[in-house]
């Protein structure tokens, strides 16, 4: 039994043990455990990354099933597996936008992912696995880490995933510079992405809200209405996010009641938070990555106004001073110039993207639209010369903030200022790009000393 798990079998643990719970009938968790493969379960139980190799979405719903298995008999083996394999995976190999793999596999270690940079990047069926996992861990240990990476992988990976003019979904999510995302046919390019693709853009409803006996958690800022029908406590949620980081919740309740209100600090909300209780500011000490916990009576119409700056923030790859893969990058530069001639001196070079709260910024690389035979149905299409020039930014300053400004009257639209070489670029949210080359990973160049000029033979 052992050796047919070498293959991909789905998270058939999770099934049966699914089935268990509603039956009771002890075969179907006799089956469950049949399909946990001893050979992957046993290192991450004892806390040992040994995914090097492996086809990542076979493994994940491994997990989930482990969870799931937890779930229904207590036993923290299951526990160990699904809590360590969340860790390594979201925590060391995960990308910006919090999917992982490259052409479908943890091809190399724990935070070794600069090498991975490319078309064939975050296979879309493990983000919307890792989602799956994700909620389990949240519902053991309510922490808001859970909650900042389901809000990062939803917007990032999944939101990002499909095209708003016709539905069609991603199979890879190309992360090489200059690329472009390459869609599903409703015919001829119907992919596994394509089915767990269906589910993910039925479900942004999901995981807005979770309770315990206390009361509700506030987990994602997007405009939605519950109803807590056992406590009679409908919650309405009026908010313009991600355009702005605030949001309106209004409570309706036939009778005052008390209750715990926890609404999540994300970890981007690090200029502070400001909070309203029908209309009166309280004075709160909101720390990033943590719970603002309201506990009070509630009366029928009760608003709480919370608002969080959102601002600008790098996200460097781990091993983002890896520079033979900055030249295999762009290899119509030479970084080896760069580096070697001033290393230690004047320059330091990183892998990065920028971040705005949330929101991963792709570069728009290209005003004029790709052809739809480029993005449609070939999820191999990667003719070298239509991939677009990517600008290397050279920085003063390590913070964004000092470097990126707003463009006026364009929601969610940015421009670099005077970083770019060769030129500046406007930077949206990585959802907002389907039909052009973008970038979401730079090089960023750092002047070390005052006054260090960028080296003419840079380019050469």
């Amino acid at each position: 039994m052992q050796d047919i798990l070498e293959t991909e079998f789905g998270g058939m643990n999770d099934i049966f043990a699914r089935l268990y719970e509603v039956t009771k009938d002890p075969d179907h968790l006799l089956m469950a455990k049949r399909f946990d493969h001893q050979r992957i379960f046993k290192p991450l139980a004892d806390g040992r990354d040994e995914l090097k190799g492996l086809h990542a979405n076979t493994q994940i719903p491994k997990f989930v099933g482990a969870a799931k298995e937890y779930e229904v008999t207590g036993d923290p083996y299951y526990e160990r597996i699904a809590s360590f394999a969340w860790e390594t995976i979201t925590q060391h190999r995960t990308f910006a936008t919090g999917g992982t793999s490259s052409y479908e596999h943890w091809r190399t270690g724990p935070d070794q992912l600069a090498s991975e940079i490319g078309a064939s990047t975050a296979e879309t069926c493990c983000s919307y696995n890792l989602l799956k996992l994700t909620k389990h861990l949240f519902t053991w240990n309510p922490k808001a880490r859970y909650a900042d990476y389901y809000e990062r992988a939803l917007f990032n990976a999944i939101l990002a995933s499909q095209n708003p003019e016709n539905g069609m979904m991603l199979y890879f999510c190309s992360l090489k510079p200059g690329h472009w995302k390459v869609f599903n046919t409703p015919r001829d390019a119907f992919w596994c992405c394509t089915g767990t693709g269906i589910e993910n853009h039925a479900e942004y409803g999901d995981s807005i809200y979770f309770h315990d006996d206390q009361g509700i958690y506030v987990n994602l800022f997007i405009p939605s209405e519950l109803s807590w029908q056992e406590r009679e406590i409908t919650l309405r949620q009026e908010t313009p996010f991600p355009r702005e980081g605030k949001t309106i919740l209004t409570l309706s309740t036939p009778e005052s009641q008390q209750m715990v209100l926890r609404i999540r600090v994300p970890y981007w909300a690090t200029k502070g938070v400001t909070l309203k209780i029908n209309g009166v500011e309280q004075e709160v000490d909101a720390q990033p990555q943590s719970y603002l916990r309201l506990e009070r009576i509630w009366s029928n119409n009760d608003q709480v106004e919370v608002t969080l700056p959102m601002t600008f923030h790098m996200a460097p790859l781990p091993d983002a001073d890896n520079l033979a893969s900055m030249q295999n990058l762009n290899p119509r530069k030479n970084y080896n110039v760069l580096y070697h001639a001033e290393r230690g001196h004047r320059y330091e070079l990183n892998l990065a993207a920028i971040m705005y709260g949330p929101l991963v910024l792709a570069g728009r690389l290209a005003e004029d639209k790709l052809s739809q035979d480029v993005i449609f149905g070939n999820r191999d299409a990667r003719p070298e010369d239509l991939l677009a020039e990517v600008p290397d930014l050279f920085v003063d300053e390590g913070d964004p903030n000092e470097w990126i400004v707003p463009v006026e009257d364009q929601p969610l639209t940015f421009r670099t200022q005077n970083v770019g070489r060769p030129e500046d670029v406007t930077l949206v949210p990585f959802y907002q790009i389907y039909d052009r080359p973008y970038t979401i990973y730079w090089i960023v160049i750092k002047k070390l000393q005052p006054g260090a000029k960028y080296l003419k033979t840079y380019n050469d």
